[in-house]
């Protein structure tokens, strides 16, 4: 007797290549609840792997002088094709594509595979991300790179949800997430669950000084603290810098290009600065 076949998934999942199932853990499915094929048949998965085949590709890349870019911040739309914001402008790989005014906006068509990063840079190894994964309120995977970005500032109230959605990623594994100032209830149960490691601390001075002490590691450090108080504001912002950490918080002593900000006509959680981008979830499985 002959079955029906399945029902094709409802946009076109482009291959993901094998490097990138290598490079990121759990992206094959192999940890996923239910085993691989209980991952495959979910229905954001294309999407979300795509998100993170860009943020690792986009490491292969070369400004006009020849130095590494990264990927700031990548959206995948419904059908496969991804928008990428560069650190700097490129001129585009075979199948990307200028997008908009700006020389570090690129468009990549849902048909476009993407390359191993290692193969454009031999003998090096491409930075490891530390993705914040959201999503837009119709669904669509947004992904930044709070290391590529350095620093972000959000609404002390997503203070929280940002440090748990950081240890979830699945490319959290070595990542130190040092939270201070922040009151240990907003963090729900599952971030300390997560493959990254969750150092909690009683205000944001403190933790900036355990932040600068783990960077003196490989890993990837990130600072999630409140700045009022004996906050981020009384820490040595040179020294988070040198140091290589990543910093996440409610205020700034000076102006941050990249900010997650209340939605003005609530059409969604908030906006990702400069993307434009609405943003209604922050991703923490």
């Amino acid at each position: 007797m002959r079955t029906r076949p399945a029902p094709e998934p409802p946009y076109p999942d482009p291959p993901v290549d094998p490097w990138v199932a290598h490079v990121t853990p759990g992206l094959d499915g192999r940890r996923a609840p239910g085993g691989p094929a209980a991952w495959a048949r979910r229905p954001d998965v294309g999407l979300t792997a795509r998100a993170d085949a860009a943020v690792w590709a986009a490491a292969g890349l070369a400004d006009v002088r020849g130095r590494p870019v990264r990927a700031l911040a990548v959206c995948v739309d419904h059908g496969g094709g991804v928008d990428v914001l560069l650190s700097a402008p490129v001129v585009p790989p075979a199948g990307w594509r200028a997008h908009g005014d700006d020389p570090s906006r690129v468009r990549v068509p849902a048909a476009v595979a993407f390359a191993d990063p290692a193969g454009s840079f031999p003998g090096s190894v491409p930075p490891v991300p530390v993705v914040l994964a959201c999503a837009t309120p119709d669904g669509r995977p947004v992904h930044v790179d709070v290391a590529a970005v350095a620093a972000l500032a959000v609404p002390a109230d997503a203070l929280g949800p940002v440090a748990a959605a950081l240890l979830a990623s699945p490319v959290a594994v070595g990542l130190d997430v040092v939270v201070g100032g922040v009151d240990p209830s907003a963090l729900p149960p599952r971030a300390a669950h997560g493959p990254g490691r969750l150092h909690l601390t009683p205000d944001g001075a403190t933790a900036a000084a355990l932040a600068c002490a783990l960077a003196g590691d490989d890993e990837p450090v990130v600072l999630v603290a409140r700045a009022a108080g004996p906050g981020v504001a009384a820490a040595n912002p040179v020294a988070l810098l040198r140091a290589g950490v990543a910093v996440v918080t409610d205020a700034a002593a000076r102006p941050v290009r990249w900010r997650l900000a209340p939605c003005p006509d609530r059409r969604a959680a908030w906006i990702l600065a400069p993307t434009g981008w609405p943003i209604g979830t922050l991703l923490t499985t």
